[in-house]
């Protein structure tokens, strides 16, 4: 039974850890399309096959939704990923906190995916 919370308690760490991840992502520019013609119009595009596309900062958030700020607009915010489709250039693909965000992460992942077993194995020691 210890063996199987220890290992639940690594996928909730690695559950957690790759939410984060995705929310630390930014692309800056990134054309995104817009399947709605009514949001077309009111960002002064013209829907064509009843999409257009939009070039702005699309920020992922922690709930696995994308904020898109479209250049020169007010923000909008989209509820899931899967309603848009977007084009950029990879080099405009960044993680907030850079590197060092990135590394910290992932330390931070490992040290909390190992604290419950070797909690485990220091307590089972000290008996």
């Amino acid at each position: 039974m210890k063996g199987f919370l220890s290992f639940g308690w690594m996928v909730i760490v690695v559950w957690v850890a790759y939410g984060v991840g995705f929310g630390m992502q930014v692309i800056d520019p990134a054309q995104v399309m817009i399947d709605s013609p009514a949001l077309c119009t009111a960002f002064g595009q013209s829907a064509q096959d009843g999409h257009c596309l939009l070039k702005g900062r699309a920020e992922a958030n922690f709930d696995r939704t994308w904020a898109v700020t479209i250049a020169g607009k007010e923000p909008v915010s989209f509820i899931r990923e899967s309603q848009f489709a977007m084009v950029y250039n990879s080099a405009d693909w960044h993680m907030r906190g850079g590197a060092l965000g990135v590394w910290a992460l992932g330390l931070v992942s490992i040290v909390l995916s190992c604290a419950w077993p070797a909690y485990d194995l220091w307590r089972g020691r000290k008996k």
